[in-house]
């Protein structure tokens, strides 16, 4: 720093006996660094031993280690493995490697917020882990995803399409149709008397993607805590390993006056619910006119004609990402993304 402030100096008229005085420095001292500087004796140097590079067969050997490994490849192993490498290239090498490893690794971790109360539904079946009496041998679950109510817990004797069918109808007209059906792939939640059942009520089906049941994760989890609650509350009533309907029902009614609400922590599933306002003509149009541009625009980017008729399961794929970025402008669903770095 001393000689390039000599050498500005210099340039603009400045004497060498006038930059050591201003710099508190003899002038036999920056004169000698700048002799120094012009014959090449200040460049910086490596202090120790010089850094040894490390051979082919020995980067292959320690990266094969470090993948095997993982974190318990540490420094001493690679050394005995390759005793010949220098301990800091080892070193230099694990934590490059690690580096790429962590950058090509990264997650995306989606949260889904569902901001409007009673807009959107989830169903589906579940097997009882205990014996229901009566003979019944699944329960029909079906849950407001931004209030976190459960709807129902039905128990039926089979996961028929009639009673799907049933259940939604009362449903419906109980509490009102929402704008989007979430579901899975069973037989009985795509057959066409539930099409035509949610068509008439204008309700837009969002199907799972193929074996995915995390796609459906927010009903699964409501059905966890049903069943925990639902045994616990047999066994309260000395029915261990045996539910009754009415076990079923409380567990319900339970979940939904004790439990946080998704879209509010502070209160439970039936204060938002309760609070919640019904659903209008204008909603369920806009939903509508939003999921058709969408769906047009992503059969476009599919090369898709719009007269062509598709397969159910091609014509589901477009369905779930039109109907996502139409709940997402509608200010129905609010969608959070984190990016993570598993540990190596």
């Amino acid at each position: 720093m001393a000689v390039a402030l000599t050498r500005l100096g210099q340039r603009h008229g400045s004497s060498l006996r006038r930059t050591a005085r201003d710099l508190g420095l003899a002038r036999s001292t920056l004169s000698g660094w700048c002799v120094s500087d012009e014959e090449g004796r200040l460049e910086a140097k490596h202090l120790g031993r010089p850094p040894c590079p490390l051979t082919r067969c020995a980067r292959e050997v320690a990266l094969f280690a470090l993948r095997v490994l993982r974190r318990r490849a540490d420094v001493s192993w690679l050394k005995r493995l390759v005793p010949e490498a220098a301990r800091s290239a080892l070193r230099d090498l694990a934590r490059r490697a690690r580096w790429v490893w962590r950058r090509r690794g990264r997650k995306q971790i989606h949260e889904l917020r569902w901001k409007r109360a009673g807009a959107v539904w989830a169903c589906d079946f579940t097997d009882p882990d205990e014996p229901i009496e009566g003979g019944y041998a699944a329960v029909f679950v079906v849950r407001d995803l931004a209030s976190g109510k459960a709807l129902c817990s039905e128990p039926l004797r089979e996961a028929s399409v009639a009673e799907v069918a049933s259940v939604l109808a009362r449903l419906f007209a109980v509490h009102g149709a929402p704008l989007v059906l979430k579901s899975d792939n069973g037989s009985a939640l795509v057959a066409w008397a539930v099409d035509l059942l949610l068509a008439a009520q204008g309700v837009l089906h969002l199907r799972s993607p193929v074996r995915m049941p995390r796609y459906n994760g927010a009903c699964e989890a409501g059905i966890g805590a049903l069943k925990v609650l639902a045994a616990r509350i047999a066994a309260e009533h000395g029915r261990v390993g045996l539910w009754s309907c009415d076990d079923v029902e409380a567990a319900r009614l339970l979940g939904n006056a004790s439990a946080q609400a998704p879209c509010d922590r502070a209160r439970t599933p039936d204060a938002v619910w309760a609070a919640r306002e019904r659903l209008c003509d204008d909603e369920r149009a806009k939903l509508h006119a939003l999921y058709q541009a969408a769906a047009a625009r992503e059969r476009e980017l599919r090369g898709h004609p719009a007269e062509l008729q598709l397969g159910v399961n091609e014509q589901a794929s477009i369905d779930r990402v039109a109907l996502g970025r139409a709940l997402v402008e509608a200010g129905i669903l609010e969608v959070r993304w984190r990016s993570i770095s598993p540990p190596i």
